[in-house]
């Protein structure tokens, strides 16, 4: 299923069942990406006061050998889960916790699952999952680790609280738990770890909650929260955390944005830029904490200024000094933190790839499997990802994963879109011909460009496979992989379709696409619909400043309709030409302005081919 979010033009908060007003981005380099990967543990061992792996679901098995209770007027959501979300949004692979006791089960707060799929049906959900009382009257010093993973929609606000209760649940002490992601991001699973001495130390009776929306003033109708492995341990005196990590390009649209694969040029232009979060989990100060990003392989490594870090606080960090990569390859980066202490958080790695010509945000040369995005179920659409381009360069395709789910005969194409003057004006540049998409299920496809797209330096270029609605009979269905920020990917609703929408209007969504930009000259790509036509005819030269020959080559005499349509699809010249099976006429257009045409001929028995003519 398909989650997304309306960008408005004007910027200003609209209230669209589903949707998201998309806002101005931080000029800042900010935000997780998806590829981040743990590769060591800490040396450090927990020592463990009580913990709860809910191996028994709401019964329990902990040291207080009581159950677990649930509140609040959704309460019931909170379920003992093995598979993941089973909602209306789910999709056909749920996302599942990747906690250390996984296997046994974690709970879920499945928001999704009571709510249908129809947008003005949504019901906001409120519910609680409150712990036994726990005793840490002989503890003092006590930190609150559990795993953890969510996402939400719609409540632009949301918050997911974990509270700490000492006087019987009459009053909590609350702790914001998503504060690094926005609306509609899956969180992959992570670690959380909240210091509790100043509220919990030396009581006897502790209750812990996990809140969806309860003690806030908005909530949400759909995802999940999924919870697992909670401890209690005894809070170290140094302890740090990595909470996240990055590679990042600088972007003059998102401030800062990451790629898997970057073609040399590109990267060349720019330079990678490594950082993280990092949070003291210790009782004392640490000083001069700072990130460390190292690539043995290219004998790079830089840090970031230090920071002191009072205890619980977090920073985000960045390397001084940016990876500018000397060859194509795939790179494996390492960031961790370390400080003045001599405490070091989990190592990261980080891997992309340095391409010779493919530009991708997608992640799937690094992932098995990847989900898929029919993209004209609903009315005609058109998705695709936002490329930042650093250095002059042609473009001769945009290369497309067609998923085998796709249509025998389903038609595709690919529209260059822009964003050079940073706004959210959308703009169109250019298009390729038409394919059948349904030839080429399971595989990659190059859409190539009548003659390369010339991209220039600090250009923000949006490519999107574009497909007709086709009564839902012709499906077109591109391959996933990996998760986009906000506005990274990009969707239209061609007909206004969506909940509240408007034809025409953008939305963007945080499931990655595979579509990628081709900077190959020797990229081919399969022949376009009209290619395959019975109708023969040639143009050249293609392209032209307005003047060229049209060349008609037929087996049988014709009366033919010549139409040249702009990309609107208004008729700027036309033409009868009759009882006649081979011609070569000049056409003279150099009276339009610059830009893409459609030349279309029709013959006497109702058949069309067209063609583009590009005019520079």
């Amino acid at each position: 299923m398909k989650h997304i979010q309306l960008l408005a033009i004007s910027f200003a908060l609209t209230i669209p069942a589903f949707a998201q007003v998309m806002q101005t981005l931080s000029p800042s380099i900010q935000g997780p990406i998806d590829n981040r990967i743990l590769t060591e543990r800490s040396a450090m061992v927990d020592s463990v006061l009580w913990q709860e792996d809910f191996a028994n679901g709401l019964d329990g098995n902990n040291p207080s050998d009581t159950s677990w209770t649930i509140s609040g007027s959704d309460g019931a959501l909170w379920l003992y889960d093995t598979d993941g979300s089973n909602g209306q949004f789910a999709g056909a692979t749920p996302y599942t916790m990747e906690s250390q006791s996984a296997g046994n089960g974690w709970m879920i707060f499945d928001a999704d699952l009571s709510n249908p799929g129809i947008a003005a049906q949504f019901v906001t959900r409120t519910g609680q999952l409150v712990s036994p009382y726990i005793d840490l009257s002989n503890d003092t010093n006590v930190t609150l680790k559990f795993e953890h993973s969510f996402r939400w929609c719609c409540g632009t606000d949301q918050e997911l609280h974990v509270g700490v209760s000492v006087d019987d649940g009459i009053t909590w002490e609350n702790f914001v738990v998503n504060e690094n992601n926005v609306l509609n991001e899956l969180a992959t699973t992570e670690e959380r770890s909240i210091v509790i001495s100043d509220v919990a130390g030396g009581k006897d009776s502790v209750l812990i909650r996990f809140d969806w929306a309860q003690t806030t003033n908005f909530a949400s109708s759909h995802y999940f929260w999924m919870i697992d492995d909670v401890k209690i341990i005894e809070t170290p005196e140094y302890a740090s955390l990595l909470v996240d990590n990055f590679v990042r390009f600088p972007s003059t649209w998102f401030g800062g944005t990451s790629y898997s694969n970057t073609p040399l040029v590109q990267a060349q232009a720019t330079a990678y830029f490594f950082g993280g979060i990092v949070q003291n989990l210790g009782i004392n100060d640490l000083d001069s904490a700072r990130i460390i990003a190292d690539i043995e392989s290219e004998n790079f490594n830089s840090l970031s200024y230090g920071v002191t870090l009072a205890s619980q606080f977090r920073d985000t960090l960045y390397c001084n000094e940016g990876f500018t990569p000397s060859a194509i390859g795939e790179i494996n980066g390492l960031v961790y933190g370390l400080d003045d202490n001599n405490i070091s958080t989990d190592t990261a790695t980080l891997n992309f790839i340095v391409s010779e010509y493919e530009y991708a945000r997608d992640r799937s040369d690094f992932n098995t499997s990847f989900g898929s995005y029919t993209i004209n179920e609903d009315g005609s659409e058109q998705i695709g990802n936002v490329f930042d381009i650093y250095a002059d360069a042609d473009i001769h395709s945009v290369k497309v994963y067609i998923d085998e789910t796709t249509s025998l005969n389903a038609q595709a194409k690919v529209v260059m879109n822009s964003r050079t003057d940073g706004s959210a004006v959308i703009n169109y540049e250019d298009e390729t011909n038409t394919i059948n998409v349904g030839q080429y299920r399971g595989q990659w496809v190059d859409f190539t460009f009548i003659s390369p797209y010339p991209a220039f330096a600090g250009q923000i270029l949006l490519p999107t496979v574009y497909a007709e609605f086709s009564n839902g009979a012709d499906l077109v269905v591109i391959g996933r992989s990996g998760m986009s920020e906000a506005g990274e990917t990009m969707l239209q609703d061609i007909d206004g379709l969506q909940p509240n929408g408007n034809p025409g209007d953008w939305y963007y969504t945080t499931s990655t696409p595979m579509i990628r930009l081709n900077f190959d000259p020797n990229a081919q790509g399969p022949l376009s619909i009209d290619e395959n036509e019975n109708i023969k005819f040639n143009i050249y030269p293609n392209p032209n400043n307005g003047i060229f020959s049209l060349q008609i080559n037929e087996v049988e005499n014709s009366n033919f309709l010549l139409n040249v349509n702009n990309v609107l699809g208004q008729v700027v010249y036309s033409e009868n030409i009759e009882n006649t099976n081979s011609l070569n006429k000049e056409i003279n257009l150099s009276h339009l302005q610059k830009g893409i045409y459609n030349l279309s001929i029709f013959n006497s028995k109702g058949l069309k081919t067209t063609k583009k003519v590009v005019i520079k």
